[in-house]
């Protein structure tokens, strides 16, 4: 846990976070506040378009899993596409 904690703080992820975020730098980022304090600032409805979004994706990559292992992938492609 504490080798990820460096490697998170590291100069340049945490100068590109806080420009992400919108933020003034502070001396240390903690990686599980970063990804609360991200969510708590999107509108209600981009959240839902998100929640979506991933549920989507994950229906699609379980629905179509056999079909990649055989290599019939032509539906595959079409459902990341349309979402």
């Amino acid at each position: 846990m504490q080798e990820m904690t460096r490697q998170f703080n590291d100069e340049k992820v945490v100068k590109n976070l806080y420009s992400f975020m919108g933020e003034s730098r502070k001396e240390y980022l903690t990686h599980g506040v970063t990804g609360n304090e991200f969510l708590e600032r999107r509108d209600p409805l981009e959240m839902g378009k998100i929640q979506k979004d991933i549920a989507y994706f994950m229906i699609c990559r379980k629905t179509f899993r056999d079909a990649r292992m055989l290599k019939k992938v032509v539906g595959y492609y079409r459902c990341y596409r349309t979402g």
